[in-house]
């Protein structure tokens, strides 16, 4: 945050009534500074539901403040997680002037209200009102449903991407007990090896594998970057591999689960996709789209 826009933002609070509240899954807990700073009332408590967003808490809000227009009053909300989402929505379809204040701010506010980093809703509260009277706080933004599209999108993409990562170390680390031998003959993150790892996984069935049968298959998923000489090393390797002894039962449930690994890569690659082409095409319709 820079000099400048830190002054711009105090300017525009200075003569603002600053609702801060600190969001929770069931009670929102809130309180009321003056234009001076000063808490106008105890915090109160208001429900995370219909009940609470409509009728309670303008109850007690109207109690301290005689005029309530949005010229007048700003809402300054901590963005914890999720819980602030429909708060913010709800009070900026209102009319009201949003305030977004990071954690990171409430978190080195606190100690300046009571000498320590000690944690309660009533001054979590007062931190939030207290950093958005400081100018530290985002404006909170009304974006076309399309950009708001790619946004939920966008966050969608990146977790599954998170599971595409976890996923394919689950397959490596398991190879590593069983075969660890085949790290070093091809690269692991290949279809060509989720292709072998579907038929084949402990050594001794590498050791059996018909290359001549497997070669084309694998020329094919690899646009010929791997055929028989790589089957070739793959098989020499696993006749001096010090990879765990898998057997009966045991071999039954070590396949099942790299199954499994591999159906879940597949579909978490699908989904991904999916996600990605429908982002580029709500890009492509926003007037910022340059591509």
């Amino acid at each position: 945050m820079n000099s400048e826009s830190l002054e711009v933002k105090r300017h525009f609070i200075k003569d603002k009534i600053i609702i801060g509240i600190d969001p929770a899954k069931k009670k929102h807990q809130a309180v009321i500074l003056d234009t001076a700073g000063i808490p106008v009332c105890n915090s109160f408590k208001f429900s995370n539901n219909f009940q609470g967003f409509h009728d309670d808490m303008w109850k007690i809000i109207k109690t301290h403040i005689n005029d309530l227009s949005p010229n007048n009053v700003v809402f300054a909300v901590e963005i914890s997680i999720n819980l602030w989402q429909k708060l913010c929505v709800f009070l900026a379809a209102k009319g009201f002037t949003v305030l977004m204040v990071s954690p990171l701010f409430t978190w080195h506010e606190r100690p300046k209200i009571n000498n320590n980093f000690s944690r309660t809703d009533p001054k979590d509260a007062l931190a939030v009102a207290n950093c958005a009277r400081q100018g530290y706080f985002n404006f909170y933004k009304n974006y076309c449903t399309d950009m708001d599209a790619m946004h939920r999108l966008s966050i969608t993409y990146d977790k599954l991407k998170e599971h595409v990562a976890q996923t394919k170390q689950r397959i490596r680390s398991q190879v590593e007990l069983i075969f660890p031998e085949l790290l070093e003959t091809i690269e692991i993150d290949t279809d060509t090896v989720r292709l072998l790892l579907r038929k084949y996984l402990s050594p001794e069935e590498f050791r059996h594998m018909n290359i001549f049968l497997e070669a084309p298959e694998c020329e094919k998923v690899s646009q010929k970057q791997h055929g028989f000489e790589t089957l070739k090393r793959i098989k020499e390797a696993a006749h001096q591999s010090i990879g765990i002894k898998l057997t009966g039962e045991l071999l039954l449930a070590e396949k099942l689960t790299m199954l499994c690994w591999l159906n879940q890569l597949s579909l978490l690659k699908e989904q991904s996709k999916l996600v990605l082409d429908q982002m580029v095409t709500l890009a492509k319709r926003t007037p910022q789209s340059v591509l």
